[in-house]
């Protein structure tokens, strides 16, 4: 097989291609333009009318504006079926890779935007503009020579002989230990001595409204406090949180957002903090006599504000785990105490626990926090955690100045705002 009959091929895949989704069908016809007219077997006036017919085609069909995701399987497909067939290629072994990173521009002083480009020995390339064809040498003697993403971060190592070629499609070069668990790899091998040829297609990323490169995520939480025995008997323990997760380096991730805890317990050492009142003495109708409180019931209604970093590590295409921590800042809403006196009163012993007393509104830096948990995918954009918490208090909310240390277990989904593909 020649370089033409090869070529041939290829166009005529590129030319099976359904269109990517564009904001409108003029991109679309724009997109046929510009991957046609590049190639050297076509002259431009024929790429200009092949060009138009399909994007004539396009405008009477809308329907063929689709997003990105659906041409996955027909991208590995066109890459499955174009490596195989260029093998042999004038002794040359020739890799056809369709991916939708931005690819090409001006990584060699003879680098044109569409030329055919040579590469051999040691450096860095970058890619920059789509549909550029690059030729790299790969020989036993070349150890270091490496192409990488636009930030240097995504590399394609072209070492000694038999090395792999690892082309990761969908990846964004700025986050290529990315958490995504979707990424597609795909490795093609470099016979010793033979050249290489990389012919870059892009097709261009989906505009989205919820286009940003951060990838932030929503998520709503779910859980229970454990009962923590240096405060006491617990009853209702809940926290409800509604977080927002963006990635801020690989892997590290910074999450805030608010969490809503309601605890209500009984205190269980109301001798050792000498709450005996007196003050009922001013109500002459409760008896001539009256005890220390029996007991004491605590109502917290709290507002968290986390800032928390994360480090995840992908297990596998499902699955991560995770672990991270940090400070929140604690806005008591209200907490009440419920008094129960024991109360002599004509020399019956009465029962009265309807005395209560009620603090507002309070602030503080309130605790320091460590986390570990698991993740599962259920797609790109949905997944679910489920989370063990330590809070260790350092604010004085609470009962006498007390602050609390618990543990708490919590589950939620997370739902990424943005589905961005240009990986």
């Amino acid at each position: 097989m020649d370089d033409r009959q090869f070529d041939d091929i290829v166009k005529n895949k590129l030319e099976s291609l359904t269109p990517p989704y564009r904001e409108d069908a003029w991109k679309a016809l724009d997109f046929r333009l510009d991957l046609l007219a590049p190639l050297p077997w076509y002259s431009r006036w024929k790429s200009l009318l092949v060009a138009s017919s399909l994007g004539v085609i396009t405008l009477l069909n809308i329907g063929l504006l689709y997003k990105v995701d659906s041409h996955q399987n027909q991208l590995k497909q066109l890459l499955k079926e174009i490596s195989v067939v260029n093998r042999g290629v004038s002794g040359v072994d020739t890799v056809y890779i369709v991916t939708e990173n931005y690819l090409g521009a001006s990584f060699l002083a003879n680098s044109n935007g569409f030329a055919v480009s040579s590469f051999t020995g040691s450096g860095t390339l970058d890619f920059l503009d789509p549909l550029t064809i690059y030729k790299f040498t790969a020989s036993a003697a070349d150890h270091t020579t490496t192409v990488s993403g636009v930030n240097g971060q995504s590399e394609i190592p072209l070492a000694s002989a038999g090395s792999e070629i690892s082309w990761q499609l969908n990846r964004q070069v700025t986050r290529v230990q990315s958490l995504d668990p979707f990424d597609q790899v795909y490795n093609l091998s470099v016979p010793n001595g033979d050249e290489m040829y990389v012919r870059g297609v892009v097709l261009p990323p989906s505009k989205k409204k919820w286009d940003h490169p951060l990838d932030p995520r929503l998520g709503l939480s779910f859980g229970y406090l454990i009962p923590d025995p240096d405060v006491g008997e617990r009853f209702v323990t809940s926290r409800q949180s509604l977080l927002i997760e963006t990635p801020v380096r690989g892997n590290f991730h910074l999450l805030s957002g608010l969490s809503f805890q309601e605890i209500t317990y009984k205190l269980d050492d109301v001798d050792d903090n000498n709450f005996e009142r007196t003050t009922l003495l001013k109500y002459p109708d409760f008896g001539s006599f009256i005890t220390s409180p029996d007991e004491i019931l605590v109502e917290n209604k709290m507002l968290q504000i986390p800032l928390y970093f994360r480090y995840y590590k992908p297990l596998n295409r499902n699955w991560s785990v995770f672990a991270g921590g940090g400070p929140t800042v604690d806005i008591l809403l209200n907490q009440t105490f419920t008094y129960s006196f024991l109360v002599i009163r004509n020399e019956q012993l009465v029962k009265f626990d309807e005395i209560k007393e009620s603090n507002d509104l309070k602030i503080s830096l309130g605790s320091i926090s460590g986390n570990i948990g698991v993740e599962h995918y259920f797609s790109r954009r949905l997944s679910a955690q489920m989370e063990l918490n330590y809070q260790y208090g350092l604010g004085k909310i609470g009962l006498e100045g007390r602050s609390f240390n618990s543990f708490a277990v919590s589950g939620g989904l997370f739902y990424k705002l943005n589905s961005n593909r240009r990986r």
